[in-house]
């Protein structure tokens, strides 16, 4: 199950609580579990947008069974899918239970739409008392592990502030958009320099807020 998530224009984030059974704590005991994923989760929502899959060939079969005319290239190209990259981390190990982060976030100029409902499937958990296995995982179960999330108001009704910049002290960096989300901020910059360049400090920038006209 999904304990808690986040989602916003950019990021999704989604602890997930594994309950293991006695018989998979007898090959591996939690506490020794170093990494848990799950290599075929899909995530969409109520629209059949997908948020985050791992394959094309993933996709091409979610497209199939939901019978959707689009194709994996051209569905990255008109919004059917979300080009997604994910950070994975265990947060916790306690008795037959196991919970992960799944920090799910977008590449590009791609937003996560405001979806009101998120569905996931998968069919494999990975387990392993290695970090980073590459296959060479202890277990791996397999199941039909399918799941809705009903996204709360507040996160499909976000809003987003647009700031511009005003003057800087630094003209090797211009600001070309500065947005402000409910979860945190996202700044684009456009280098103007050829040379290795040292990260800006905050006194460095001034914004205004852009008001909508």
């Amino acid at each position: 199950k999904v304990d808690e998530f986040v989602m916003d224009d950019f990021n999704l984030s989604m602890t997930f609580n594994v309950e293991l059974s006695e018989q998979v704590r007898n090959i591996i005991k939690t506490e020794e579990i170093r990494e848990i994923n799950f290599p075929d989760l899909i995530i969409s929502d109520e629209n059949n947008i997908v948020l985050f899959c791992t394959s094309g060939n993933q996709y091409d079969e979610f497209s199939k069974e939901n019978n959707l005319e689009y194709k994996w290239e051209e569905a990255l190209n008109n919004g059917k899918v979300i080009g997604s990259g994910v950070n994975i981390v265990p947060i916790v190990r306690e008795g037959n239970q196991v919970k992960i982060v799944y920090n799910i976030y977008t590449g590009g100029n791609s937003s996560y739409p405001k979806s009101k409902k998120l569905k996931l499937k998968m069919n494999q958990i990975k387990i392993s008392k290695k970090e980073k296995s590459n296959g060479n995982e202890e277990i791996t179960l397999t199941g039909d592990w399918n799941f809705e999330i009903d996204v709360p108001e507040k996160m499909y009704n976000r809003t987003t502030e647009m700031y511009t910049q005003k003057n800087t002290t630094n003209d090797d960096y211009k600001v070309t958009t500065a947005a402000l989300y409910d979860t945190g901020m996202k700044i684009s910059l456009e280098v103007q320099s050829e040379k290795p360049l040292e990260r800006p400090t905050s006194q460095e920038w001034e914004f205004y807020k852009t008001l909508d006209e």
